[in-house]
């Protein structure tokens, strides 16, 4: 997927699970969260070029950053799992059995 860059401010509302050795977004707290930049199941690599497999890596990464003052920026991989279909379920026609068979 691509990958893009954010400023670990915009995690704060976002709900992150550990998903074997990456951390993935799963979810928002607050609907006023969500940015560009963080979408639904993206995938965080790395903070300031530190690794990322863990969400006990994120917050290390997190406070090493704070302490070094610098800003805490995620390199962030977009969903890799295709583009999103943006039609409601009920605009999109009908999928015959026949197609999977």
């Amino acid at each position: 997927g691509e990958v893009t860059r954010a400023d670990c401010s915009k995690f704060d509302g976002v709900e992150l699970t550990d998903l074997g050795f990456e951390v993935r977004v799963i979810g928002w707290r607050q609907k006023a969260v969500r940015c560009r930049e963080i979408g639904l199941f993206d995938r965080i690599l790395s903070i300031n070029e530190m690794a990322v497999n863990c969400i006990d890596d994120l917050d290390t990464a997190k406070q090493i950053a704070s302490d070094e003052g610098v800003a805490a920026i995620a390199l962030v991989e977009r969903s890799p799992y295709g583009k999103r279909n943006l039609c409601p379920a009920g605009d999109r026609g009908w999928i015959y059995l026949e197609r999977f068979c």
